[in-house]
């Protein structure tokens, strides 16, 4: 990497990689006529913001990064930022599900009887409406996060849903307790 950040990328690469290495790397090792050892050039620390960085030895050493998402099933909607092909991309790369086409509210509810947080919906501000009709009746039979979720849960190696609900698709969006879904299962909005 020549800019030690997080990008779409990266977050795809850790998910099969053994190093994420400074730029610097390819530059010493062409000099030197061989690849050099990767060690002295290692990325430590990918920061997001001054309160927020990912420490990649553990990302990397994680034996779960291509099945974080297995036997999940996502929709991502058409103008998340990332772009829609990005995140389709990073949840693949860790072994989720994509679904063109989101199911019907009454498949959503069936499903997530059967197992809580199997079926997600990543969305945007600007794709809300797509999600109207699983708020009609009350809370969403189904998680419904930001993109961040997927980007924090790969670069953590675990799953964090609560921190990244949507709170405003949900009825009880002024208390700090919200049921999303047929399971009981609780997000605190943030």
């Amino acid at each position: 990497m020549t800019c030690e950040s997080r990008t779409c990328k990266l977050i795809q690469a850790v998910c099969h990689v053994d190093f994420v290495l400074r730029s610097q790397w390819v530059i010493e090792s062409a000099k030197a006529g061989k690849f050099l050892p990767p060690d002295s050039f290692k990325i430590q620390y990918i920061p997001v913001d001054e309160n927020l960085k990912f420490h990649l030895d553990t990302v990397l050493q994680s034996t779960n990064r291509t099945t974080l998402f297995a036997g999940r099933y996502f929709y991502v909607t058409p103008d998340v930022f990332p772009a829609r092909a990005e995140v389709v991309r990073m949840i693949e790369s860790s072994g989720g599900k994509v679904e063109e086409k989101r199911r019907s509210s009454q498949a959503i509810a069936e499903i997530y009887n059967q197992s809580p947080e199997s079926y997600i919906i990543v969305t945007c501000p600007n794709d809300m409406h797509l999600c109207v009709d699983l708020t009609r009746f009350g809370n969403p039979k189904c998680p419904i996060v930001s993109t961040e979720f997927v980007m924090s849960s790969i670069l953590k190696q675990q799953l964090e849903i609560e921190p990244h609900i949507i709170p405003y698709l949900y009825n009880n969006n002024n208390n700090n307790n919200l049921n999303y879904g047929c399971g009981g299962n609780k997000a605190s909005s943030k």
